[in-house]
């Protein structure tokens, strides 16, 4: 399991809160949620991130991501904690109902309960 203390997310392939449009752990533009982020950084390839999600869809990879972010429910499926659905909810929530500065400040409080830093790069 990884242990990541800081995390950089480039806010210029952060995919993040559009309108009726599923945001992925790296999606087909080059774009990444913050558990994308999060997964690269972790040391999952491409390959396997690319249209997932969320960190259960990468089954291959469950031993990559923190202790915390899934849980198995038996030897052939898993789910993502309660801590891993916030952190969905508040990256893709829609961008006319949460500005960047607070979408932000919200996802650094959620994952400092984590013991990961968030860094925003521009």
């Amino acid at each position: 399991m990884a242990q990541i203390s800081k995390l950089v997310i480039d806010t210029k392939t952060w995919a993040r809160g559009k309108r009726k449009q599923i945001t992925y752990l790296l999606g087909p533009d080059g774009k990444q949620c913050c558990l994308g982020f999060l997964g690269s950084a972790c040391g999952i390839f491409d390959d396997k991130l690319e249209g997932a999600v969320a960190p259960s869809c990468v089954l291959s990879e469950a031993k990559s991501w923190p202790a915390g972010l899934i849980e198995n429910v038996n030897d052939y499926w898993l789910r993502d904690t309660p801590w891993t659905d916030e952190a969905v909810t508040l990256n893709d929530m829609d961008n006319r109902k949460i500005s960047f500065a607070e979408r932000t400040k919200k996802l650094r409080a959620h994952f400092k309960k984590f013991g990961i830093k968030l860094i925003f790069k521009k």
